[in-house]
């Protein structure tokens, strides 16, 4: 498994650990996944830890990520941190995905610090 799955209980947040990267079919998987660990839990937050792992997805890959998402009937309505390295080589990409999904009326947001995104998905 390339990701671990958990539940911040006394935040209500989905908590995803990437292990390893992962390709744009292995995203999906995680979507997957995750939109069904949520509602078991009944949460609709998100945040997904990227630290020390890079983006395997090339750009066209991240352009057909909200098409995938779809298809396979992921919801991410809800709101999502995405948790990276201040110094990730892949933070452009991460940029470019943010945006790709903003367009779908997908609302991510990257942040570097562990309790700037967990007070950030609270507060939404």
């Amino acid at each position: 498994m390339d990701w671990k799955i958990d539940y911040l209980k006394e935040d209500g947040i989905v908590y995803v650990k990437m292990l390893n990267p992962i390709s744009l079919e292995g995203t999906i998987q995680l979507c997957v996944e995750a939109n069904a660990f949520a509602r078991e839990h009944q949460a609709h937050r998100y945040l997904i830890d990227h630290r020390g792992v890079d983006m395997a997805m090339s750009i066209t890959d991240i352009k057909n990520v909200p098409y995938k998402f779809k298809e396979v009937g992921a919801d991410f309505t809800g709101e999502t941190a995405i948790l990276l390295d201040s110094s990730s080589p892949s933070r452009d990409r991460f940029e470019f995905l943010k945006n790709v999904l903003y367009l779908a009326s997908m609302h991510f947001e990257l942040f570097d610090d562990k309790e700037k995104a967990v007070t950030w998905l609270k507060s939404v």
